[in-house]
């Protein structure tokens, strides 16, 4: 495949999911599916950014969950994670040890903390995010040392919070309504 083949096929998938949501006439899946687009092609492609702490699967997730209810959001995430990760791997080059189409244990993580955000919606979207978060970065951590051997990172959680506090959780207030 050439690079601009490559590169059509890529936005072909951010369009196709966004007229897909359009046709089914939900708002939230189409701004939710965007979101998650960026997060997983656009900003996974550029690795380094995750080390900033920079993701929108949470406040995605949590948006479908507070909209749709838990198992929603699980099929929603279940499905649209696994296939946008191996989307980006038609852009850099994939994980060799990871199946395609199969989620990945940070993809279950990010699917588990939009579902049980749902029971959390009492709490208000502020607070559900944040308690979401502090489960991720847990499970997050005990799957990089299970998984890979890594020492725990405080660093990229700590600005993942404060990235969430100050740009993301206002930025879902707007889009999202929430």
């Amino acid at each position: 495949m050439e690079i601009g083949s490559r590169t059509i096929g890529i936005i072909a998938t951010l369009a196709a999911g966004a007229i897909l949501f359009f046709l089914l006439n939900q708002p939230v899946l189409i701004t939710a599916y965007v979101l998650l687009w960026i997060d997983k092609v656009a900003i996974g492609s550029l690795r380094i950014l995750r080390r900033f702490g920079i993701e929108l699967a949470t406040i995605s997730t949590i948006a479908v969950s507070f909209f749709y209810g838990p198992v929603a959001a699980f099929a929603f995430g279940i499905i649209t994670i696994p296939l946008l990760h191996n989307v980006k791997f038609m852009f850099v080059s994939g994980d060799d040890d990871w199946p395609p189409f199969v989620p990945t244990p940070y993809g279950i993580i990010d699917v588990i903390g939009g579902s049980l955000a749902f029971y959390l919606k009492d709490f208000g979207f502020f607070a559900a995010v944040v308690m979401i978060l502090i489960l991720k970065y847990v499970l997050y951590a005990l799957a990089d040392r299970t998984m890979h051997g890594r020492p725990v990172d405080i660093l990229s959680p700590a600005m993942n919070m404060t990235l969430h506090i100050i740009v993301f959780i206002p930025l879902a207030r707007s889009v999202f309504g929430i």
